[in-house]
């Protein structure tokens, strides 16, 4: 007896149009985008989050440098999945697929692309830490 899987419906986000696969995602995305409550702090950093597993994530990846994710192709070691997919698409499939709408670069992610516009066409540059000597005396 063959039974059709059917997908399971999507749970929305009554304040836009997002849906989530899990309830605790959409738990999650209502307390840090609508109410603004991100109460996980990384213990390391003023990185903030609504969700412990956010910050067990940027643990790992920012501050401990773990790589799990390694390419079958090169030495390439990646903190995430994406980061993974991220490098194959772009070094070894050269796949670009986010294109700017000004001029003819090309990225492999949507970020990419957005700092491109923002930096090269609407002249907006990203911020810069400025580090003062102090004068011992």
């Amino acid at each position: 007896m063959d039974k059709e899987h059917k997908p399971k419906p999507r749970l929305p986000c009554h304040e836009c149009d997002k849906t989530f696969a899990r309830k605790w995602e959409l738990q999650v995305h209502v307390k840090t985008v609508h109410l603004g409550i991100k109460d996980q702090q990384c213990p390391q950093c003023d990185y903030r989050s609504a969700d412990k597993g956010r910050v067990q994530k940027h643990l790992r990846q920012v501050h401990w440098k773990v790589r799990d994710y390694h390419c079958d192709q090169c030495d390439y070691k990646g903190s995430s999945v994406s980061a993974l997919k991220n490098h194959v698409k772009a070094i070894h499939l050269k796949l670009r697929e986010y294109k700017c709408q000004y001029c003819d670069h090309t990225a492999v992610q949507k970020g990419q692309i957005v700092s491109h516009m923002r930096t090269v066409h609407l002249n907006i540059k990203p911020y810069h830490v400025i580090y003062l000597k102090s004068q011992i005396c």
